[in-house]
């Protein structure tokens, strides 16, 4: 084995240890900050950025609670994946609230959940509500 392959398996290993202990750290995390909302809704997906980087998230039935504030799925524009995650990387997407930009990180290990509670939330952004208009009239 060559010295870069030695440094390079040195770098991997550290870089899984390092990765490991920040995923036990972020699951220790999501788990005390399953806070007294989680019971006021039948569906609650929270998600807690890696690395200390970004905004804990929870997907609802009905909204996306952002830090402390909730947006209703209506006040959503489609949330757009940014960048996938990595080993190294939280995995972004975003969105827009009222113009106020929303920006959504999440763990490599958190890749599946993350996926189908967006395909769920972008689902509910683009529900057209009951009470909308049907169409234009010519009369």
């Amino acid at each position: 084995m060559g010295l870069f392959d030695k440094a390079r398996e040195l770098g991997n290993g550290a870089l899984d240890a390092t990765k490991k202990m920040s995923s036990g750290i972020t699951n220790k995390i999501a788990e005390s900050s399953h806070d007294e909302r989680a019971a006021e809704h039948t569906m609650y997906e929270l998600f807690v950025p890696g690395y200390g980087l970004g905004v804990k998230f929870a997907f609802t039935e009905s909204s996306v609670i952002y830090g402390k504030e909730e947006y209703a799925y209506a006040e959503l524009d489609p949330i757009q994946m940014i960048n996938p995650a990595t080993r190294i990387t939280n995995g972004t997407a975003q969105t827009r609230a009222n113009g106020k930009v929303l920006t959504l990180a999440y763990e490599s290990d958190q890749s599946d959940r993350f996926v189908n509670a967006l395909s769920y939330a972008n689902g509910k952004i683009m529900e057209v509500p009951a009470d909308a208009p049907q169409g234009i009239s010519c009369e």
